[in-house]
């Protein structure tokens, strides 16, 4: 079933329509801790250990993995200097102990990508994900 949101898969999850899903845990954590929705795996190459323990959909048998991740973007044109700048301020940020246990609580382990090795990741996950996106339509 195509989805464009995730609170659409949640409530459906919810009302029984879907029987399982994928989405962020942030989104579900409280839905988690409160018992309405089970944790059946994670897509991350990695189990999550906090804020509950969860195994990884591979580790399962299902041979899936995705993981989410959160960044920040600029536009392309954007001076280098005003780059290099923004990327050591927010990797200097990253390292504090009460910003990290704070994304931790959201089910997310917090690291920081050298900005020229993400950029390797997302070209690696479009290369990945080329045959998907293909087969299900270039509108999708």
């Amino acid at each position: 079933v195509p989805y464009t949101v995730s609170a659409t898969i949640i409530a459906d999850l919810l009302g029984g329509r879907i029987q399982a899903s994928f989405v962020p845990m942030a989104f579900v954590l409280p839905l988690l801790q409160d018992g309405r929705l089970k944790a059946l795996a994670v897509a991350a190459k990695e189990p999550i250990a906090e804020p509950m323990a969860i195994a990884t959909a591979r580790s399962q048998g299902i041979d899936y993995q995705y993981a989410t991740w959160y960044s920040v973007l600029a536009p392309g044109k954007t001076p280098k200097g005003v780059v290099n700048t923004l990327s050591e301020a927010i990797a200097e940020a990253g390292k504090d102990p009460e910003l990290q246990a704070k994304i931790r609580v959201q089910g997310i382990e917090p690291r920081h990508i050298a900005r020229e090795a993400f950029d390797a990741h997302i070209r690696d996950e479009m290369v990945r994900l080329a045959p998907l996106l293909s087969s299900i339509g270039e509108n999708r």
